[in-house]
């Protein structure tokens, strides 16, 4: 399974907050996910990368999850 996220993270208070135009208060993000679902276990791998001119192109997080259903394999 394939998921996709978009996501906006703003700055409301600080101390300099009042000198930041709206293209600085804000950080534009996506993020990608797949997802491999089985009976004993599930694997999950995520990218998250910024949108912004000034950091596009790099990478800001890779998310790694495992959970194993621990009653089908007992």
């Amino acid at each position: 399974m394939l998921t996709a996220e978009f996501t906006n993270t703003g700055a409301l208070a600080g101390d300099n907050i009042k000198e930041l135009n709206a293209d600085e208060r804000f950080l534009h993000t996506a993020g990608m996910t797949l997802s491999v679902l089985s009976r004993y276990v599930d694997g999950h791998l995520g990218v998250v990368f910024p949108l912004d001119t000034a950091s596009r192109g790099e990478l800001l997080a890779v998310i790694l999850g495992l959970r194993i259903h621990w009653d089908q394999v007992y």
